[in-house]
This record gives C-alpha cells, sequence and structure tokens, in this order.
C-alpha cells in the first residue's frame, strides 16, 4: 500500500493534472504566498527567522522575512511559521486543519534548490498525500490533533517530488516524516493560545527533514498510508483531487469564529444598528469553537484564537485585517468594551454536522429591547462558495503589497501563469528579490532584530 501512494508522487507530472485541478493550485499558490508575506511582520515569524539564520547554514532558498538565503529546511521553519502567523493560509474541513502550509514554502525551497520543472506537480503531491494523511490521523488517534501531525506527510511528498526521491526513498520519507511528526494536542492552545498555534512550523520542518534524510538512505516506518483500513485513502490518487476541496479564509482568524462574522455582517446591513444599541450578542455554534479564547486577548496569537474578537472588529470597523489582530490593536478600548456583551452557545444540530460543516448564528439584542436574529451562516470560502479568482488576487496583493511594495501584480500574473516552461523559475527569481530589497530598504515588515 505505501508503494503505491510513493509510486504515485514519484510518477505524477504537470500534465497529468487536469485543468481545473492547475487553477486551483495557482490559487493556492498565490493565497500561500499572500499568508507567508502577509505574516513576515509578526513577532512569531521575526523570532523563527532569528533562529533559523543563528542555527541553519547558508543555502538556496530564500527567508521571506530577511531575505536571505539558507538551507531548505531552516528557510521552511521561518516561512511556514510566517505563513500560519496571521491565521490566514488555505484549510481543508475534514482535516480541522491547514494543508497549504506544509506544501507551497517547502515546495517553493526545494524548487530553489533542484529547479522548478514540476512545481504543481509536486504541490498536488503535498496537497493529495498530507489531506489523506489527516484523515488517517484522525481516524487513528483518540484526541484531536494539530495539522502538524499530519501535515509533515504532505511536506514530505511535494519535497520529495522536487528531489526526484525514488519509490523506496518516498516511501521512507512518508514514514519518517509521520514518526517525527509533531503530534500536539490542539485543544489545549484553543483556550490558551500562543506561538505554538497548530504546529505547522515544526511539521513542516518534520517534513521536509525527513526528505532530506531518505534521500541519504535513512529508514522510516511504514506510514498510516499503508494500513489496509487507509486504503480507500490511496487508491483515488489521481482521480479524486481533494485539493479541488479547499477553504480558502477571508479574515486573519479561526475559522471556527468566522461564521458569526458573516452573521454580524448580514444583520448590520439589514437593520443598520451602531455599535451603541448593542446590549448583547448571543452566538450559537459548535463545541470546539467555544473552546477558543473569550477573555480580552493580550497579543495577536489571542486575537486570532477568540471566539468574539474578529465579530467586534466587523462590528466597529467593517472589516477584520492584519491591523485589527495585531499586537498594536490590543489596547483598542472599543473592541474590548464590546466582549463582556457576548457570549456563546452550542446547538445540538451544529455540533451534529462539524467538521463537515462549521456553522454559526447570531442573536443580537438592542439596547431598546428589540432582538435580531441571522440565519445560519459558514465562514467565505467554503469549497461550495469559494473565493473568486479577483478575491484571491485581491487578497494577494493586500497581505503583500505592505511588504514588498512594488511587483505584487508581476507576481500575480506570473503564478497565475506558473504552468508555463520557465515562469516558475522567474517566480523564484522575482520573489528572492522582492524580500531581498524589502530587507535592503529596512523595512519594518523585514529585517528585525530579536
Amino acid at each position: 500500500m505505501e508503494s503505491t501512494a510513493a509510486e504515485w508522487i514519484e510518477s505524477l507530472r504537470n500534465d497529468d493534472l487536469p485543468g481545473n485541478v492547475q487553477r486551483q493550485l495557482k490559487r493556492c499558490l498565490l493565497d500561500g504566498l499572500g499568508a507567508a508575506l502577509g505574516g513576515v511582520h509578526t513577532r512569531a515569524a521575526q523570532i523563527a527567522a532569528a533562529y533559523a539564520e543563528d542555527t541553519a547554514r547558508e543555502g538556496a532558498a530564500t527567508v521571506f522575512v530577511t531575505g536571505s538565503r539558507l538551507a531548505v529546511p531552516g528557510a521552511v521553519l521561518a516561512n511556514v511559521i510566517s505563513a500560519n502567523a496571521l491565521d490566514i493560509d488555505d484549510g481543508y474541513r475534514p482535516s480541522k486543519g491547514h494543508p497549504g502550509g506544509f506544501v507551497i514554502g517547502p515546495t517553493l525551497a526545494a524548487c530553489q534548490e533542484r529547479g522548478a520543472t514540476d512545481l504543481l506537480a509536486a504541490m498536488a503531491a503535498g496537497y493529495e498525500v498530507g489531506t489523506r494523511a489527516a484523515v488517517a490521523t484522525h481516524r487513528y488517534y483518540t484526541h484531536y490533533h494539530a495539522s502538524g501531525s499530519w501535515g509533515a506527510m504532505g511536506a514530505a511528498a511535494c519535497v520529495g517530488r522536487v528531489l526526484g526521491l525514488n519509490t523506496e526513498q518516498l516511501g521512507n520519507a512518508l514514514g519518517l516524516a509521520e514518526y517525527h511528526a509533531a503530534l500536539s494536542p490542539i485543544e489545549r492552545c484553543l483556550g490558551t493560545p500562543a506561538m505554538t498555534k497548530d504546529a505547522i512550523g515544526w511539521g513542516a520542518y518534520a517534513g521536509t527533514s525527513a526528505a532530506y534524510l531518505a534521500a541519504r538512505g535513512f529508514t522510516g516506518n511504514p506510514s498510516l498510508l499503508s494500513d489496509p483500513a487507509n486504503r480507500d485513502l490511496v487508491e483515488d490518487l489521481g482521480t479524486k483531487w481533494r485539493v479541488m476541496d479547499l477553504y480558502f479564509k477571508a479574515y486573519p482568524c479561526c475559522r471556527w469564529a468566522q461564521p458569526g462574522v458573516e452573521a454580524v455582517v448580514s444583520l448590520q446591513r439589514e437593520h443598520a444598528f451602531s455599535v451603541s444599541e448593542l446590549a448583547g450578542i448571543v452566538l450559537h455554534t459548535f463545541r470546539e469553537a467555544t473552546l477558543l479564547q473569550q477573555t480580552p486577548p493580550r497579543n495577536t496569537e489571542e486575537a486570532q484564537y477568540h471566539l468574539f474578537w474578529a465579530v467586534a472588529a466587523m462590528l466597529v470597523y467593517g472589516t477584520v485585517g492584519p491591523a485589527q489582530v495585531s499586537d498594536q490593536a490590543m489596547g483598542d478600548s472599543r473592541l474590548v468594551e464590546l466582549l463582556p456583551r457576548m457570549r456563546a452557545v452550542i446547538e445540538p444540530d451544529l455540533q451534529a454536522r462539524f467538521p463537515a460543516e462549521a456553522l454559526g448564528w447570531v442573536e443580537i439584542t438592542l439596547t431598546d429591547g428589540s432582538v435580531l436574529r441571522s440565519g445560519e451562516f459558514t465562514a467565505r470560502g467554503d469549497a461550495h462558495a469559494p473565493l473568486s479568482d479577483e478575491e484571491v488576487k485581491e487578497k494577494f496583493s493586500r497581505l503583500a503589497e505592505p511588504v514588498l511594495r512594488e511587483g505584487t501584480g508581476e507576481i500575480i500574473d506570473i503564478v497565475m501563469d506558473v504552468q508555463v516552461p520557465g515562469n516558475g523559475a522567474i517566480l523564484l527569481d522575482r520573489l528572492d528579490l522582492a524580500c531581498r530589497r524589502a530587507s535592503n530598504r529596512g523595512s519594518e515588515s523585514c529585517r528585525t532584530v530579536c
């Protein structure tokens, strides 16, 4: 069974990807790049980049925060932590996590070292193996583990594909990645958020290292994808493309808080009430969402993993962006004062539909005693109601422009035609140049002493 997954990875080529899959992968690439570039100003990304530069040797892969070049695993650790730093990277509903963080950064870093001939094929290998590994992991473990527990296999798949590993080496890489993955109990992080978050940085580092170890002959145990109980997850590789079922996030906060954001947008649009008229807000949701922090946040991680902060930001400012969840926003009295007026209720029917659906609805009581009730909402960008190409491009520009300042339009054009021979290499050159320029001009979004 393991050889089936490994053989599929080894044989996969860009030409094997259907047109709709290629289009989705390009959307994923642009979305993931935006998340990584948008996150470079965060304290977590700066610390990770400084640590990587202290511990990793010089190499071929660009660190987005600093513009320097490190060996692939070190650059991956820094860039992937940056990509998840705003919690605005893509997700896959059955995994209850973020597969793109394990694919975009590792693929680009490995391609800088080895060449970008089959960039999309490597990405496809990472997404298809990573999402299947997520399902297998949730089948196997009783407790809900963070994305790092399964995403390491996605990173091993995409990096192994770029390195040109053979079937035996790929099988070892997958086994190593799973065995060394970060089995982090994420529910412990929900109520007490920290930079640990979804363990994506260490999971990607473990998966990338697994591929390089396997290339040198290091052996690994058979992964969960070799278990006969998971035969169904392997047999449809290349016929069922799970990358088509991803969601893209509109806001930099936990996906589980976003139905509440959409619900208050709807009610405010319909009834045009002001914040001063709010007496109370009840969010009806599922159990896991109520584990998110509900007391005033002290830093960006707590704001992102907060059940009500994004709702408050939308009510007060009409938007939820990096500025609203930044460390600097934590003392915003207009947002803090709204939090005591909010509470959450677990709805059994919404719980029964999770994680296939992550839904919520809002009940608002105004100071005049009137009660407003929304319909059920999911977060924008789900597979059944995806963000348009223009929305994905706008999101990239919004996240990348404060860092790069120029050239975002050119990067968008290259990404959307990255399947054209030579464009993968051009993209890597443009990103490297843009990050070095940003660092050289002393942008606060790049090189920061930690």
